[in-house]
């Protein structure tokens, strides 16, 4: 961070609080935002300059630092100081100039496979740096690989970044570890999971159970479906499968359990157990990528014949001729989860650590239509 121009001394605080008038009446804190204010507009200049520290007005004034805090954080608001990153503070001045200043650096995680496969996971970690700029964080992403998260490379290279918080994208099983060493070096770690993870304990909990429900009653109801496939493939998305197999025998379908190996699409459209028509249920990254571009001969084959479900969205696909395909697709809160990301953080900024953790439910996009090229 650019280191802000000089600018002229405060006067000692004693001195400019015996000038002022005393507050009117009301409760603490609003005496308290009434001093500190007189003290802001009587000290506020045409430049920005330094401005007393919470723990000045805390020695001078005699109240709580807690007090303090929440008045500064009203200035905030109204535009009159701004809090840095390193417990500093500015008095804004009088002319209103563009700043780079922040108070937190984010480290944002992200498994290189995931981002280079999915455009919405993407345009999401742009979105979400756009956000949490305009509250004067600041994102350093951190890009990683699956087996990267068992090796002390990982650690390293986040703690070399020096991030005020980390956020953590369903993390993988050995990331556990990477989490409980940066947070023993003091890096709050923010995680987004899904509700069925054991042994995580997330700030943001996605609920896919409605949007489950959404796709087994759409089936049913619209396609007569009676059976589904649970392709298996990596074992960081077995509970998503598990957890849509639970439901599934609720609604009465009956389960079928494939691996994802070489040419499962081929060994599906040849299998005799595969009744006309049956849902194809495609929760794991790894397999739906290689299940759409191994094969893409029998994987046409099946989607004109079966229902098709994706988890989030469909991975990059390029054919040659064009024709649009139905799917169903289960779609993320995004706008409710760059909410509760931003709000986690300013709670944390601003001290409060003892949030408890937010649900967020998930919903079925029926009949997502994707422009193939065959």
């Amino acid at each position: 961070m650019i280191p802000p121009p000089a600018s002229l001394p405060l006067p000692p605080l004693p001195d400019v609080l015996e000038r002022l008038p005393p507050p009117e009446q009301g409760n603490r804190l609003d005496r308290t935002f009434e001093t500190i204010r007189q003290v802001a507009l009587a000290c506020r200049v045409e430049e920005s300059r330094p401005f007393y520290s919470m723990r000045d007005f805390e020695r001078t004034l005699g109240v709580p630092l807690r007090t303090v805090a929440l008045a500064y954080k009203r200035l905030e608001a109204e535009g009159m100081i701004l809090r840095l990153r390193g417990s500093h503070t500015r008095l804004l001045g009088q002319t209103a100039r563009p700043t780079a200043s922040i108070i937190s650096v984010i480290g944002w995680l992200e498994n290189i496979f995931i981002l280079r496969h999915y455009l919405w996971r993407r345009s999401f970690t742009r979105s979400i740096g756009d956000l949490l700029r305009k509250h004067h964080f600041t994102t350093d992403l951190l890009l990683h690989w699956e087996y990267e998260d068992r090796e002390y490379d990982l650690v390293d290279r986040v703690l070399l970044h020096l991030p005020d918080a980390a956020v953590w994208f369903h993390p993988f099983r050995p990331t556990r570890e990477t989490i409980a060493t940066l947070r023993d070096h003091g890096i709050r770690n923010l995680i987004v999971s899904d509700k069925e993870v054991p042994g995580i304990e997330a700030d943001i909990i996605i609920n896919w159970d409605p949007a489950y429900r959404q796709t087994l009653d759409y089936w049913q109801r619209k396609h007569g479906i009676r059976q589904v496939v649970m392709l298996e493939g990596n074992p960081h998305a077995a509970h998503r499968i598990r957890r849509f197999e639970a439901l599934a025998h609720e609604y009465g379908m009956e389960c079928l359990h494939f691996p994802p190996e070489r040419q499962v699409a081929g060994r599906l459209l040849a299998s005799p157990a595969l009744r006309q028509p049956s849902g194809i249920v495609l929760l794991d990254e790894w397999a739906a990528v290689d299940f759409s571009l191994r094969e893409p001969a029998a994987y046409l084959a099946l989607i004109r014949r079966h229902r098709i479900l994706y988890g989030r969205e469909l991975p990059s696909i390029s054919f040659l001729e064009p024709k649009s395909y139905r799917f169903e697709v289960l779609r993320y809160p995004i706008l409710l989860l760059q909410e509760a990301i931003r709000n986690r953080l300013l709670q944390w900024h601003t001290g409060d650590l003892q949030a408890g953790p937010v649900e967020l439910e998930a919903t079925l996009d029926a009949n997502w239509t994707h422009q193939m090229w065959m």
